[in-house]
């Protein structure tokens, strides 16, 4: 008997495993640079200050401290990497976005945060110069969750922090994992952003998906790189299991 259910356990695994294969994605505005094997996909950015209703979505830099947030986003995120596919669930295995400091400033400790407030609502690159610190939707005159931005337009669950090295050219790879899944598990894409909580001086500069520096060095940019697969859902695997149990009752009462 012990064998016979370990039989049906290695088949139920194989036919949930069947159509499962990895795929990946590497991501940056404006595509590879020097052959690296990234693809061209828009990144809406943009930072903004407190004391301005005004925004940033076209500077070559994104600028954080306690009085300026930064968001990011990838408006077409579900239409290029679907939550399901062929009857099938994602699963994200792994995830990191890459960045570079611009210039010399803070090494105030900083947090990549999901968003929760909708901003991600035109076409892919108009985004980011459709929000400031008083709108979500400069456009349809929306404004933040409780008027201006605040942390009631961002969760903190699995947030990523990173310290900044104050240096420029100093390159942070943060494993965003976490934060993808649940984009995906909540089926809702708002991006991230960068905030920084405690009182202090100086700012980190991030070279933004518009950057053209140093020569324009597009891997200077912002890069998402994604793995990802496809995965029956919990219930398909319980039917399988029911169905090879069932098939295997039915031999043993034709023994």
């Amino acid at each position: 008997m012990k064998n016979s259910l370990g039989l049906v356990l290695v088949v139920v695994l194989s036919l949930a495993g069947a159509n499962v294969m990895a795929e990946t994605i590497a991501w940056r505005e404006g595509g590879e640079y020097g052959g690296d094997g990234y693809t061209d996909v828009t990144t809406d950015d943009n930072h903004f200050e407190s004391w301005l209703a005004t925004n940033r979505g076209a500077a070559w830099d994104l600028a954080i401290n306690p009085d300026r947030v930064a968001i990011m986003g990838w408006t077409d995120l579900f239409t290029l990497v679907p939550a399901t596919s062929g009857g099938l669930d994602i699963q994200i295995d792994s995830a990191t976005l890459t960045l570079r400091e611009s210039t010399s400033g803070s090494t105030y400790i900083t947090y990549l945060v999901r968003v929760t407030t909708p901003w991600l609502v035109g076409a892919a690159g108009t985004n980011e110069m459709n929000t400031d610190d008083t709108r979500s939707d400069r456009g349809a005159g929306t404004t933040w969750a409780s008027g201006d931005w605040s942390s009631a337009d961002y969760t903190t669950t699995n947030q990523v922090a990173f310290t900044p090295a104050g240096v420029k050219g100093t390159v942070h790879v943060l494993d965003i994992t976490a934060l993808m899944r649940d984009i995906y598990d909540n089926d809702f894409n708002a991006g991230f952003a960068f905030i920084v909580p405690s009182p202090g001086s100086g700012v980190l500069n991030l070279y933004s998906s518009e950057a053209n520096y140093d020569g324009g060095r597009l891997d200077y940019r912002p890069a998402l790189d994604m793995e990802y697969q496809y995965i029956p859902e919990p219930a398909t695997m319980s039917l399988l299991a029911i169905g090879g149990i069932g098939m295997l009752i039915r031999r043993k009462r034709r023994a």
